[in-house]
């Protein structure tokens, strides 16, 4: 795809990472937040 577009490999590797992780924020975020308590400083 990286050819038939003109763009690097590097740019469709970021791409699908950044799809994955945010994909998985949306996912998680509830049971995260319930688990995890912010550092008091």
């Amino acid at each position: 795809m990286g050819t038939f577009f003109g763009m690097s490999g590097q740019f469709w590797l970021n791409l699908q990472s950044q799809h994955e992780l945010r994909r998985v924020e949306l996912e998680q975020a509830p049971r995260i937040r319930a688990r995890v308590q912010p550092l008091a400083l």
